[in-house]
Formats: C-alpha cells, structure tokens, sequence
C-alpha cells in the first residue's frame, strides 16, 4: 500500500468517526490471564492458559477460567493474581452462586467450594435416569451446561439425552424440557412435551424464563406457564443463495534453485528441530 494511500484511508477513517460524534471508543481490551507457563501465584498476565473454554466471575468480582487442557479451574482475583482452585477436571460450563460456590460440568455436575472441595451434584453414571429422586444417584448423558437460577435451582442441559434438567433446592431432579426424542418439536405447548435437538447451553433471566441453546434454535420457557416457543433461529441449517465470491487465483509457487531444468521441484517448508 502506498503512502499516499494510507493517508487517503486514515483521512477516510477520521470523516466517518466525525460524522457519527465519536472519535474514540469507551472500551479497552486487555490480557487477563495467559503468557508464559510460570503462573501460580504470580500475575494471571504471566499465566499459562491452553485451552480456556469457559468463565465465571463471583459476587466479589474474582474470575474463574477452566483450562481443559491442563486440566484446572483458576481463581484470578482482583489484585490480579492466579492460583489454581481446583485440578483434574475439564470443566466446560460453569456458573457461581451467591455464596460463590462454582457449579461446573465435566462429564457430570459438580460443585466447588470456595476453598477449592469438590462434590458431586449429578452422579449415578452415563444414560439416563433417576428423574423425581435425588440427583446424586442420577444418570446424565453428556452434559455440557449449567445455569443456576435467583433461588439457587440448578439446570442442565442434557445434551445427548436431549432434555434439560432441573435440580430444585432440596437436591430432587426432573426433566422439564424434552422427551428423550432428539429433534425440534412442540412449541407452544408444554416444555416437558417437547423436543429438544441437542441442547448445548442453558440460561435463566431474572424473571425465571429459561433460555435453551440447541441446534439451529434458542428456545424459550415461560416462567409459570412451563410452555416452550422458539425464541431465536430457524429449523434447519439455511442454504446459502448467494454465490460465494471466488479466492484469487494463487501463483505458482518457486522452485528450488538447484531443481533440474525443465522440471519444477515445489518448495516446501522445512522445519529443523535439534535433538
């Protein structure tokens, strides 16, 4: 690009951020946690993070990461320090309560303290099972969200049982959405007769309507009534009609210096690494 017309652009650039009133922009983005791989006890800037697949903050403000890599859940707190919390699991969703208890999936639902002990919430193995009896003799089949509702009822999205579940506070689980069948069916009609196609996710607004991730939908249950809709997405994945615009044609690429005359050897990377 010329010099020339990288002034044009910035020009360009500065008009339309005139126009609209607004020369700069109240956020700023910065490095929480991850770097190099000395982090315990020291600045979460400096971290190791791998695979960070999911977050939480307490009511205190500290940050929670599950690595899934490593396996840990790690605590940043507000000076900006990191500790690890919890080993071993490779937690995928997570949610903290009032009392910053971290309730976080990993094959199963667990809790954790906010000193780090873990319990089993959902334990009675892979398939499905133990509806109207306690959770921790139920059986889950590749769970993989969690939400906690204002009253401290848990929720989970059961994926490949293709239902959500609710734990209510004396510790009793149900099914309140699917039937076990995997597709999209049933809205407007009771959740439990419904069904669900995969769900991924789960959440819980402040007036108890449940919000359900699954695919090529969100789906929504009303608070109090129990039906079921379609809040966002269609039924099936969308064919695109318009054309996809077509990559430049590549040239080809060099030859080794040394290749023999009239024939081309391609270059490939080498990548030397010392014993």
């Amino acid at each position: 690009m010329s010099k020339r017309t990288s002034i044009l652009l910035l020009f360009i650039l500065a008009s339309v951020c005139a126009a609209f009133g607004q020369t700069s922009y109240p956020y700023v983005i910065t490095t929480l946690a991850g770097v190099n791989p000395i982090g315990d006890g020291g600045p979460a800037k400096s971290a190791l993070l791998e695979f960070p697949l999911a977050v939480a903050v307490d009511s205190s403000g500290n940050v929670y990461i599950a690595d899934q890599n490593i396996p840990e859940i790690r605590k940043v707190t507000r000076d900006g320090m990191i500790n690890t919390l919890v080993s071993g699991y490779y937690a995928s969703s997570m949610q903290v309560d009032a009392a910053d208890n971290i309730y976080f999936v990993f094959n199963s639902v667990f809790k954790a303290s906010p000193d780090g002990k873990v319990t089993t919430i959902v334990g009675g193995g892979y398939g499905f099972g133990g509806d109207n009896g306690p959770a921790t003799a139920a059986q889950v089949n590749n769970p993989s969200g969690v939400a906690l509702d204002g009253a401290g009822n848990i929720y989970i999205a059961d994926t490949d049982n293709c239902r959500v579940r609710e734990i209510t506070l004396d510790g009793k689980i149900k099914t309140i959405a699917g039937n076990a069948t995997c597709a999209t069916a049933g809205d407007n009609g009771p959740a439990t007769s419904a069904q669900l196609n995969y769900p991924s996710s789960v959440a819980v607004d402040s007036s108890g309507n449940i919000y359900i991730g699954e695919q090529y939908r969100i789906r929504k249950i009303a608070a109090g009534t129990g039906i079921i809709t379609s809040f966002a997405g269609a039924s099936a994945r969308l064919t695109r009609t318009v054309p996809r615009p077509q990559p430049p044609i590549s040239p080809p690429p060099p030859c080794w210096p040394w290749t023999v005359p009239g024939i081309c050897t391609l270059r490939t990377s080498i990548r030397h690494e010392s014993a």
